[in-house]
């Protein structure tokens, strides 16, 4: 009988993905391709991508693994997207790409002219607090500076929803990357056309909200050329990264908290109900599965500020690595396991936080406590520096965690991790022991890769629903992490303090 596969492209920030498995996920292959933005012709500070070279670079990746595989294309039944959230394309009425955006794209920060009240009122709607890289802020910009691509501006959609129309020719899209393109109704998943109506803007230009598992088509003939892919592949609606890397970390039920410790670190709780913060502190969004919704916080720039440390002053631990063969950032938790507890009295605030949407700014000035020398036994080392930032991670996650809790009225019961830096087994440790929760780490750590294979499976009916190919699909590391017990009075002394002194120093914007 022959086997049947999927495939699933994630267009992230750095770079585009393309993984295929198996139905049973014994059979694995990935290829990766860097990309890179370029600045604005007509803005300093805007940013972006070129479709051509993109998709130049999607459609290698893609004959990567065809090549790696040595699959007959008729084998893969069916292909699903996700991408970085935030980042979008606009197209004219012959489907040609008019502007292409990144999520890092801040041509727009000149239009935050939305006042305070109606940015609340639209989260309440919504759960997304209104930033200058939704749509309707773009588009503003447009209007004033390009009025000629303003005009032309046919359909707005995601950048996993472009990449699906390349590959189909088809124009949909589905809730959890809609939700940060432009704010919907969370209630209804439904485009809201009141949000609309406040920015002049048409439900025209949007497309039809699908739920993620959907077939919108196949593969197109000039797909079929570029790619190698077979015009008999079915096309189907992904999802968010974020929200991908959930379903690829098997996090699909009430409660299920997943944090994705990458560049960044957004952390998601899957509830069976909207539930929008008060305090318009998190943000509340939809989940890829159906009837489910997203509450997220973030512990914000999580692993740039440790590559910032090793492109800084790891120098050293450059030449250990290549002559001992290994990575570098091995080489810095090595030395980071050598520091004590508590770092000597260390305490790290450069680019961790806790996530408040409210603020003009979720960054607080970053800043490094090192205690007199007089009340340590020593100077501080690099080792100290090292796991002073890997405490300040744990401590983040957990502040972070504490309000999703409070947010939700619900409890974590156990904290799913993946991302880069789900490889650091002492960040592992320290916030196993720090929550007094187990950690679970997967397997295949290309979760967000994952997600998007399962939402293919599940819209081909390879499976029947998102739980069976999370079974399929998701395997856990065997060592669960269990809290160290002897050391957990000594970290809850260390956060307490770690959290007061961030709150003295997070002042209000």
């Amino acid at each position: 009988m022959q086997e049947s596969y999927l495939m699933g492209i994630d267009a992230g920030t750095g770079a585009v993905r393309c993984a295929l498995t198996d139905s049973k996920g014994e059979h694995f292959i990935s290829s990766y391709k860097e990309w890179n933005y370029q600045p604005s012709k007509i803005h300093s500070t805007g940013i972006d991508f070129d479709p051509k070279f993109f998709w130049q670079l999607t459609c290698e990746t893609i004959r990567d693994v065809l090549k790696k595989s040595k699959i007959s294309p008729e084998e893969i039944i069916a292909i699903s997207s996700t991408s970085q959230r935030g980042a979008m394309v606009f197209l004219d009425k012959e489907g040609g790409e008019l502007y292409a955006g990144p999520n890092v794209d801040s041509r727009a920060l000149t239009e935050d002219w939305i006042d305070f009240e109606l940015k609340k009122e639209i989260y309440f709607t919504s759960g997304q607090w209104l930033s200058t890289i939704f749509a309707p802020c773009r588009m503003a910009w447009f209007k004033k500076n390009d009025k000629e691509i303003f005009k032309k501006v046919d359909k707005i959609i995601s950048m996993s929803d472009w990449v699906l129309y390349k590959l189909s020719g088809e124009i949909a899209s589905e809730p959890s990357n809609g939700c940060v393109i432009l704010p919907i109704n969370l209630e209804k998943i439904s485009w809201s056309k009141d949000i609309l109506d406040k920015f002049n803007l048409s439900t025209d230009i949007l497309p039809e909200l699908l739920p993620s598992g959907t077939v919108i088509g196949k593969i197109s003939e000039k797909t079929s050329q570029e790619t190698g892919l077979s015009k008999k592949t079915l096309v189907v609606t992904g999802g968010a990264d974020t929200q991908c890397a959930l379903l690829g970390t098997g996090a699909i039920e009430n409660k299920d908290t997943t944090a994705v410790a990458g560049t960044w670190c957004p952390i998601q709780m899957v509830l069976d109900k909207v539930v929008i913060d008060k305090k318009c502190r998190a943000m509340s969004e939809c989940h890829v599965i159906p009837n489910k919704w997203i509450l997220e916080s973030s512990a914000l720039m999580f692993g740039l500020v440790y590559r910032w440390f090793k492109e800084t002053f790891c120098f050293e631990e450059e030449i250990i690595a290549r002559d001992k063969q290994k990575t570098v950032y091995k080489v810095m938790d090595e030395r980071a396991k050598k520091a004590p507890i508590g770092a000597e009295g260390l305490f790290s605030f450069i680019g961790v936080g806790i996530m408040d949407m409210s603020r003009k700014s979720l960054l607080t000035e970053g800043s490094c406590i090192i205690p007199p020398t007089t009340f340590i036994s020593g100077i501080p080392s690099k080792n100290d520096f090292l796991r002073a930032i890997i405490e300040s991670m744990a401590y983040a996650i957990r502040a972070n965690c504490e309000e999703l809790e409070e947010i939700s009225g619900v409890s974590i019961k156990e904290l799913r991790i993946c991302g880069g830096n789900a490889n650091n087994k002492l960040l592992l440790n320290i916030l196993a022991t720090l929550l007094n929760k187990p950690v679970l780490t997967v397997k295949n750590k290309e979760a967000t890769s994952v997600g998007s294979l399962i939402c293919a499976g599940v819209g081909s009916n390879i499976y029947s629903n998102f739980k069976e190919g999370v079974q399929q699909l998701v395997k856990y590391e065997d060592n669960i992490i269990e809290p160290q017990k002897t050391d957990i009075e000594q970290y809850n002394a260390l956060y307490s303090r770690w959290r007061d002194l961030y709150d003295k120093n997070s002042m209000p914007s």
